[in-house]
């Protein structure tokens, strides 16, 4: 603390201060050592006793060296005080900076998610609680760090030598932001000391901003949880019990799978081309899902060694091909309209037809390489007259193929909620097929119901329409295209030309032996597919489709409550915090006059009474204004002053 000390002489007129050159630490510290026999664990006392002859001089210097000591031991706690502060100031600034970018390094891994709170009444609560912690921590530690800092901003103001006026808008600037903002408004008209109230302003509004950003750091968000789950699924493929299902089942199922590609994506899920695949049950689930799929393919070759025989009613044709040592015999076959294709069995084989199919074409298809593969001629009337009255007629060429079906087992991904196909692994493969003969299979080639099944449904399928203009009494069902044929040409763009006088009326789009092949495989899935979705009238006969079900692992979502980290408020706050930082050393740093106990630690109205009392010529500088304005007072104390220091008060 500071005060005069008592004149021995009884002269009070003159006042000795504690706060001059003579008693500075370095001063004291250096006093201190002129006496060597003092030590600080025992007393003065003790060290020289009293003795009743002592003169009043002796006793004079016992006291001056104890007055001496005790300013030592208080320079060295205002001095330790004074370092503690300062690290104190310092360490809570440096220590926001860090949260703020540890908050931000943790947002960029977004490690606060692992937090989760179920939602309800306990969200609610840790929500609260959160917004308060965070807000009352916050708020102390700011109340910290400004109390930290205005202290030292005080300390540095009172004992830097500045203006009257500088040292009155500092302090004054201190109050609050408000008065700041003030301040610096008046600086504007009347400058003392523009940059030092300004900095008090930056560093006031930087607190304002970090109180409004810092209880935004962090919330509950409520977001969509997973957890892994099972859904019963309907097989894409279904199980084939027997190898001849009832034609009315095949019968039903091709007049749907005639359609299929003309319907939505949404009323055909579960097939997609040449694949079908298992389907959820229950699409409450989220993301994807692994089901089982099975792709269909084909692959057609030419008959070898074709023979063509005009039957006895001179229209249709009896067709042979010789395969090794075996014969083929195929029904009669009638000549076609352009852009018509045509399934029959395969007769006269040693084995059931199963996954062999027989398909006669008009025109003939090309492979990669131009080749058109097994062809015949045959005469094909045109239904006009010529010069001499008679039917005209034209020889036009047919091409005849085998095709055999194959399946690949896969797994897919779909949709959990739409059931969209979105991968099958392995892909389908992708060739350029070439024409090559045709062989038997061989005689111990085991069966497969998945797809021995193939031949039947082109032999049940609904008759559509006529592909020649043969009278349709002469030839019945043979002259007629099924609703199943009618698909596989729509499929490969074909439309049936009805005027064979005139070719060019309807365009041949050009088809190879890959696009039939692929336009089989979309057949036979739409027919597998429809079929394990047709109820069968023949359920007690046990040759039926089953349609089977299974299970896939799905996930299923809730909402669920987690820790979030904003970063925009994180951002705001760090750049807040760095020029807090900033400023603080700016505010606070040690002046060019060096640091000491300033006479007051504040800038109150008791302080200043105090320091107009002990300096009466201030005090009668400031009491020349005639006009106590805040004007003519501030322009009164231009003069350039230590206020802390007491005892070196100069006026300039």
């Amino acid at each position: 603390m500071s005060g005069p000390a008592v004149d021995p002489s009884g002269d009070h007129s003159r006042s000795e201060t504690w706060h001059n050159s003579e008693f500075e630490p370095a001063t004291l510290w250096s006093h201190a050592e002129s006496y060597p026999q003092y030590h600080p664990s025992q007393s003065v006392d003790a060290q020289k006793p009293f003795r009743e002859n002592d003169t009043f001089l002796e006793l004079e210097q016992v006291r001056k060296r104890k007055r001496d000591v005790n300013r030592i031991q208080s320079a060295v706690k205002e001095k330790r005080s004074l370092t503690l502060l300062q690290t104190t100031g310092y360490t809570l600034h440096v220590v926001l900076v860090a949260i703020h970018v540890v908050l931000l390094g943790l947002w960029s891994h977004h490690v606060e998610h692992r937090v989760t709170i179920p939602l309800g009444t306990r969200s609610n609560t840790v929500s609260v609680g959160l917004a308060v912690t965070s807000q009352t921590f916050f708020t102390l530690y700011q109340a910290a760090m400004v109390a930290a800092t205005q202290q030292l901003a005080f300390r540095r103001n009172l004992l830097q030598r500045q203006t009257l006026t500088a040292t009155h808008d500092k302090f004054g600037a201190w109050t609050g932001l408000g008065a700041a903002l003030l301040s610096v408004w008046g600086q504007t008209r009347f400058a003392s000391a523009f940059w030092g109230v300004l900095t008090v302003t930056l560093y006031l509004s930087g607190i304002a901003v970090l109180h409004v950003t810092s209880s935004s750091l962090m919330n509950l968000e409520t977001f969509n949880d997973t957890y892994p789950s099972t859904s019963q699924t309907i097989l894409g493929m279904p199980s084939l019990t027997d190898l001849f299902v009832p034609s009315n089942d095949w019968s039903s199922s091709t007049a749907v799978a005639s359609v299929v590609g003309q319907l939505s994506e949404l009323s055909t899920i579960g097939v997609t081309n040449g694949t079908v695949y298992d389907t959820l049950m229950d699409t409450s689930g989220v993301g994807n899902a692994t089901v089982n799929a099975t792709t269909f393919g084909a692959s057609c070759f030419t008959l070898p060694n074709i023979t063509s025989q005009l039957n006895s009613d001179n229209i249709s044709y009896s067709i042979t091909s010789t395969v090794g040592a075996e014969q083929l015999y195929f029904q009669p076959v009638y000549p076609y309209y352009q852009n018509v294709i045509s399934a029959f069995s395969l007769l006269g084989t040693r084995i059931p037809p199963g996954r062999q199919i027989g398909l006669i074409s008009m025109p003939p298809i090309k492979d990669s390489q131009g080749n058109i593969g097994s062809t015949f001629e045959v005469i094909r009337p045109i239904n006009e007259a010529g010069p001499d009255g008679y039917e005209l007629n034209e020889t036009i060429s047919m091409q005849i193929m085998a095709c055999s079906l194959y399946l690949t087992n896969q797994t897919a991904i779909v949709d959990a909620q739409t059931n969209a196909l979105l991968h099958v692994d392995p892909p389908p493969p992708m060739w350029d097929s070439a024409w090559t003969s045709w062989y038997f299979p061989s005689a111990d080639t085991p069966s497969d119901p998945s797809i021995d099944w193939f031949w039947v449904p082109w032999r049940m399928s609904t008759l559509s329409s006529t592909f020649n203009n043969v009278n349709s009494d002469t030839c019945l069902s043979a002259c007629l295209i099924t609703m199943l044929e009618s698909r596989l040409m729509k499929l490969l763009q074909w439309y049936p030309n009805d005027n064979p006088s005139n070719q060019s009326t309807v365009p041949t789009p050009p088809v190879t032996i890959s696009d039939l092949e692929a336009a089989l495989a979309n057949v036979a899935a739409a027919m597998v597919w429809t079929g394990a979705r047709v109820n069968s009238s023949y359920a007690y006969s046990g040759f039926d489709f089953e349609v089977a079900t299974g299970q896939a692992s799905t996930t299923k979502g809730f909402l669920q409550s987690r820790l979030n980290i904003n970063v925009l408020p994180v951002l705001v706050g760090l750049v807040a915090s760095i020029v807090l930082l900033v400023l603080s050393i700016i505010l606070v740093h040690e002046p060019k006059e060096g640091f000491g106990e300033p006479a007051v630690q504040a800038g109150g109205v008791l302080e200043l009474i105090w320091l107009s009392g002990r300096h009466p010529e201030v005090q009668e500088r400031l009491a020349e204004v005639r006009e106590a304005t805040g004007r003519n007072l501030r322009q009164a104390g231009l003069f350039s002053i230590a206020l802390g220091r007491v005892s070196t008060m100069e006026l300039d």
